[in-house]
């Protein structure tokens, strides 16, 4: 990662698909002498950004999958500048299922692994959607328009594993993706979009939570259903999750013998960039806050007929007739939560379009913002004009803020903002 001379850089995506990005010089520094003692920083916007959406295909998810793909033309037009244009867009999609344990309906092997899925959709059969601006317009591989070809690759499917894994599953991706050519690259922000109707249960001890199918509620595994999930990845007081009742302080189980810890996904994707240039999205059950930290999660005696009845069951966050339930996604919220840029909103809704433009549109604030030292001296230029002073409405304005304005920039910093779709701004700071 390209150190500065102190400044804290914020790198960010947003509307208009539009981000800062500091460039270097060849010698670490920035400034352009080759000595590398940092004395100025140079920068201009880059407006790429690579979407991942991460969709659970369980059996319980077909009435969602349909209100995604019926709400993506928002997300397509919250996409586009004000010409309607896309500057520089990839969009990808993979499913929650990772697998749980042979010989289990729909959770043999490895599921998907994290693979892209969607390819026939496109007009090339890739598995990346792109929307990229050239001299000549816009170059595309989708079908039709992008909402389209994109609800085309989202519509999974309802054949996958019931133990999802959307954390996991949403790494493995970006494994996958990390080659040269791949998905990822390393100039562009990233806006990763989950919809599930569970919490995260990926696991790094596979045989340890999925060995014994044959489980009851008396043994320490517990039964073999999704509370197994709950029961051995959250805590919560008071912390006997079989017995019914009320939770709170309901956080992830960072010690858990059997699932993979949140900070372990947080760590993961801290190391693909700066945190401020990911943002996180999440359509699930949003859980609710518990007054002394954490979140609140029910317990239940499970109200189903047959072998499961009375066994431990976590309720339902949210419950919409011909849209279904979800539970609360305690992991998932923590996981979001630990990124300057996120929002959720819950799976119950049904209409979904307001949410994705938001999602789109997430980054407004962050547009063009830097962040420098208090008494740095910056020019701002336009092409070969100088830009000295403006009006925060005019284009390619400069606009400068005070410390602690913003918690997008650190303490003793200054944050700056500039005209977003003004591709011709450049900004150096000695």
């Amino acid at each position: 990662m390209l150190k500065l001379s102190g400044l804290a850089i914020l790198l960010s995506l947003a509307t208009g698909c539009s981000i800062i990005d500091w460039g270097g010089d060849g010698d670490g520094d920035g400034d352009g002498d080759g000595d590398g003692d940092g004395d100025f920083v140079d920068a201009e916007i880059n407006r790429a950004v690579d979407i991942l959406f991460v969709v659970d295909d369980s059996g319980s998810m077909g009435e969602e999958q349909v209100a995604l793909a019926a709400a993506l033309a928002s997300f397509e037009a919250e996409l586009a500048d004000p010409t309607g244009d896309f500057t520089d867009v990839q969009i990808a999609v993979t499913s929650t299922n990772l697998g749980a344990v042979d010989g289990v309906f729909q959770c043999g092997g490895s599921g998907d692994d994290g693979e892209l899925l969607g390819a026939s959709c496109t007009a090339n059969q890739s598995s990346i959607l792109f929307a990229r601006a050239n001299d000549s317009g816009i170059s595309t591989n989708a079908v039709d328009d992008l909402s389209s070809t994109l609800s085309c690759m989202a519509s999974l499917g309802t054949g996958g594993c019931g133990f999802e894994s959307p954390l996991g599953a949403a790494r493995r991706a970006l494994e996958r993706s990390r080659e040269p050519g791949g998905f990822l690259r390393d100039e562009a922000a990233l806006l990763v979009i989950f919809l599930t109707d569970e919490d995260d249960c990926t696991v790094g001890d596979r045989a340890g939570l999925f060995g014994d199918v044959m489980a009851t509620v008396s043994d320490p595994l517990g039964p073999f259903n999704s509370f197994r999930c709950f029961d051995h990845g959250i805590v919560c007081e008071p912390d006997d999750l079989r017995v019914p009742g009320v939770k709170s302080n309901c956080r992830s189980r960072e010690d858990s013998p059997f699932l993979t810890p949140v900070g372990d996904f947080v760590e993961f994707f801290d190391g693909l960039k700066r945190r401020e240039r990911i943002a996180i999205a999440g359509i699930y059950g949003v859980p609710e806050p518990s007054p002394g930290g954490g979140f609140s999660a029910t317990v239940r005696p499970n109200p189903d007929p047959g072998p499961s009845n009375g066994n431990p069951d976590l309720a339902p966050v949210c419950n919409e007739l011909g849209i279904g339930e979800a539970d609360p996604a305690i992991r998932l919220a923590e996981f979001a939560a630990a990124f300057t840029v996120h929002a959720e909103t819950s799976i119950c809704s049904g209409e979904l379009s307001s949410p994705l433009a938001q999602f789109a549109g997430l980054l407004d604030e962050p547009l063009s913002v830097a962040c420098v030292p208090e008494g740095a001296e910056c020019t701002v230029t336009r092409g070969v004009e100088t830009v000295s002073a403006c009006a925060s409405d005019e284009s390619g304005c400069f606009e400068r803020f005070g410390p602690g304005v913003s918690d997008m920039c650190p303490d003793g910093a200054i944050r700056y903002r500039y005209d977003a779709l003004d591709v011709g701004v450049r900004v150096r700071c000695d």
